[in-house]
């Protein structure tokens, strides 16, 4: 896809994705769940096109909030890439069992 940067996760980010995932799929009607990894999709998208849109931490590093949410995601880009190297809920533990 032209104007896209290769997607990459890290295996810290995407062992809590999946950690998120499954407290959703738990809790949460399947739809919700499904929902929310929808609009996580396109919020990684619309990164790999414009990495701007998030907060620069650094020069080739940044981070996005979702909007009324409790997760953040880091991430490391360059030209080709972006990689998604932290994925943040900012609940409590306590919250998450």
């Amino acid at each position: 896809m032209e104007g896209y940067r290769e997607i990459f996760w890290e295996s810290l980010a995407q062992a809590k994705l999946n950690k998120v995932l499954l407290y959703l799929l738990e809790n949460w009607e399947g739809k919700q769940a499904i929902q929310f990894f929808d609009k996580l999709n396109g919020i990684v998208k619309k990164l790999a096109r414009n990495p701007e849109i998030g907060t620069r931490i650094g020069p080739t590093q940044g981070s996005y909030s979702f909007p009324y949410s409790y997760y953040r995601l880091v991430y490391h880009f360059d030209k080709e890439k972006l990689i998604i190297t932290n994925f943040i809920d900012m609940r409590s533990s306590e919250e998450l069992k």
